[in-house]
Order: C-alpha cells, then sequence, then structure tokens
C-alpha cells in the first residue's frame, strides 16, 4: 500500500519489502524531529501566550469588577474637572494673575485699580531718593530751606528750649530778667522826672531875683540831697544781697572707678567760691583739698599714701586722689547756677574705693 512515508507491495512478504520499511520509518522520524522544533518555538513564544502570573491575575478578577473599576473612575472629583470647576475657569479673565498681598489704601489715599501707585514725595527741606536695586526709600532732611513755624518750642517753657542768656553765655531773655530790665527802665524815668523837676527849680529860683551864689548854695544842698537817695538806695540794695543765702554745705560720695559726670544740685545760687575736701575712709593718704571759682581751680593731694606724707599741687583740678605712681583719679569742677558739675577721669588703672566729698559753697564775700 502507498503512503507519504513508503510504497509496501501487498503481494510481497514482509521479508521481501524489509527495505521499504525502513524507508518508511526514517521519513517518519524525520517529519517528527521537524514538528518538534516547531512546536518547541511554537511553546516559547512570550508574545501569543500567557504567563503564569498574567493568566493568575486574570482568574482573580471576578465577573463585572471592570465595570465597577469604571464607574469608581468616573466618579473620582480629583481626576476630573467637574461642572462647578468648569464654570469657575470660564469666569477667569485671560492673563489674570494668582492673588498676591497688598494694601488697598495708604493713608486716606485709596487704589483706584490692582496695580495703582503711590508716589512719596519730598516737602520743605526734605529729599526722597530710591533705589531700585535694593528695593529702597530713603528720606533725608537736608535744612536746606527753612521748616515751618515753631519758634515756641524753642522758647522758655518749650519742648525745645533755648537755654536762658548768662553774663557768660548768651542765650534767650528769660521773664524774669525781662521783669528786671523793665524795673529798670522805670527807675530811670522816675530819676529823669526827678531830674527834670531840679532843673525847673533851679530856673525858678534864678527867675525870682536870687543870686548866683543863692542859686548854686540850693543847688549843692539838693546834690547832697540827692546823695542821701542814692546812698539809701544803695543800703537797700546791700541789705537785699545780705539777705541772699551765703553758705551751702553738703556731703557726697563717688565711686572712684566710675568716669563721667556727677552733677551736685540745690545749693539755692550759683557759688563764687567752692571748697572740696575729698577722702576715702579708713585709707592712708588718700585725700586732697580743693578750691574752684569760675576762673580758677586747683588741688593739693597727698601723694604718700601716708597721713603725713607729702603733697601735691595740682592745676585745673577741684579734686584729685592719689593712687601710686601713673594711677589716680581726678575731677573737673564747673560752677553751675544752682550747684556744680564734676567731670571725673582716670590717669593709669585709676584709684579703688569711695571717695566722700565735704562741699562749702559760698554765694559771695
Amino acid at each position: 500500500m502507498a503512503n507519504r512515508y513508503a510504497n509496501l507491495v501487498g503481494s510481497k512478504k514482509i521479508s521481501e519489502d524489509f527495505n521499504n520499511i525502513n524507508i518508511g520509518f526514517d521519513r517518519v522520524q524525520s517529519e517528527m524531529d521537524t514538528n518538534k522544533g516547531t512546536a518547541d518555538s511554537h511553546i516559547a513564544n512570550a508574545d501569543i501566550h500567557v504567563t503564569a502570573s498574567k493568566k493568575a491575575e486574570w482568574d482573580s478578577k471576578a465577573p463585572g469588577n471592570t465595570a465597577t473599576d469604571l464607574i469608581s473612575h468616573k466618579a473620582n472629583t480629583v481626576v476630573h474637572v467637574t461642572q462647578a470647576d468648569h464654570d469657575k475657569l470660564d469666569g477667569i479673565e485671560g492673563g489674570a494673575q494668582v492673588n498676591q498681598n497688598a494694601f488697598s489704601k495708604v493713608n486716606d489715599i485709596a487704589a483706584a485699580d490692582p496695580e495703582d501707585t503711590v508716589t512719596i514725595k519730598g516737602g520743605v527741606g526734605i529729599t526722597v531718593t530710591t533705589n531700585p536695586t535694593s528695593k529702597e526709600v530713603t528720606v533725608t532732611a537736608t535744612g536746606s530751606a527753612a521748616p515751618g513755624a515753631h519758634g515756641t518750642t524753642h522758647t522758655e517753657h518749650g519742648a525745645d528750649q533755648i537755654p536762658t542768656a548768662t553774663l557768660t553765655e548768651g542765650g534767650l531773655l528769660s521773664a524774669a530778667q525781662l521783669a528786671e530790665i523793665v524795673a529798670h527802665g522805670e527807675l530811670l524815668d522816675e530819676h529823669a522826672t526827678a531830674i527834670t523837676g531840679l532843673e525847673s527849680g533851679l530856673d525858678n529860683l534864678a527867675g525870682v531875683g536870687r543870686t548866683i551864689e543863692t542859686v548854686k548854695g540850693n543847688a549843692e544842698a539838693i546834690a547832697n540831697f540827692t546823695t542821701q537817695l542814692a546812698g539809701k538806695a544803695n543800703k537797700t540794695s546791700f541789705d537785699a544781697h545780705i539777705a541772699e543765702p551765703m553758705v551751702y554745705t553738703t556731703v557726697v560720695s563717688r565711686d572712684l572707678t566710675l568716669t563721667g559726670n556727677q552733677v551736685i544740685t540745690g545749693f539755692g545760687f550759683k557759688p563764687k567760691l567752692v571748697l572740696i575736701n575729698a577722702n576715702v575712709d579708713a585709707v592712708k593718704g588718700k585725700m586732697s583739698f580743693g578750691q574752684i571759682t569760675d576762673a580758677f581751680q586747683s588741688v593739693m593731694r597727698n601723694i604718700s599714701l601716708d597721713v603725713d606724707g607729702a603733697y601735691q599741687y595740682v592745676l585745673g583740678y577741684g579734686v584729685s586722689i592719689y593712687g601710686g605712681v601713673g594711677n589716680a583719679a581726678g575731677g573737673v569742677v564747673y560752677i553751675q547756677e544752682d550747684g556744680i558739675q564734676i567731670y571725673w577721669t582716670k590717669d593709669g588703672s585709676g584709684v579703688t574705693g569711695t571717695v566722700n566729698l565735704f562741699i562749702t559753697a559760698i554765694s559771695h564775700y
């Protein structure tokens, strides 16, 4: 019988056609080998076969889960834009920006639009400069123009008063000083009236036939009388001067390690002479004796650190405490209207301890 593997003759015995049988078996084996290669390639093709993990994933999904996932996805407002979002976006103008911090009004100036500007303008004696790089605006008082009216701030009771004039320092005229000048002016007017009356009296004396000697005698009498009046006026002024306080004493202390001003007031007058006896308690030799006026001050200080030791005369200081070679603490004294001011300095490492100042102030002599 004939087939695609071998042609066997049916009338022949197998032993007679054995060779054709072998040929057929060889052709079957060759086809089987070819088919196995094709099958192996097909099995290895991952593009047309499902892996075990993917098959397990499909098997885990129950029927209908795909629809559930789709519905859940559609309802997710995080990944989808709602109608309200659409309406909001439609209401935003083209080129609009995110809101940013701003002031709607500066003092009483209101902004007219979102990008309005305010200009800082310099007034009298004021300049305004800008630095666009550092974003800075500088306002400077130039002092090149007169300020607004503010004279009352500099008067005797103003917030920025100019000091009252003294015999040694110029300044404003105080109300008390003006009253004194007015009083002197009135006194001068009285004297002028009196002199006019005297001159008229002399003319009258000469006019009624008096001799010149008689007139001179009366004139001398009037002059003597005027001198007596002046004497009484001077005595009144002297008595008032005597009635003023003459002496003021006080005791203050000072830490000798400190420098700078020490103000002592309450004298009740401007002293003409101040005496300062200074010493450090329980320390031998740390003492000095100073005398101060407006024009002169000096001090005698102990320089041997012993009660009976040597003394040194120092000009330009009202108090000075010696603390060893190159070391000292002292003060220059300034006389003021109602007391004194001591400006303390120190040489070298200075002096330690607390100094007691026994002060005697004299108003006149």
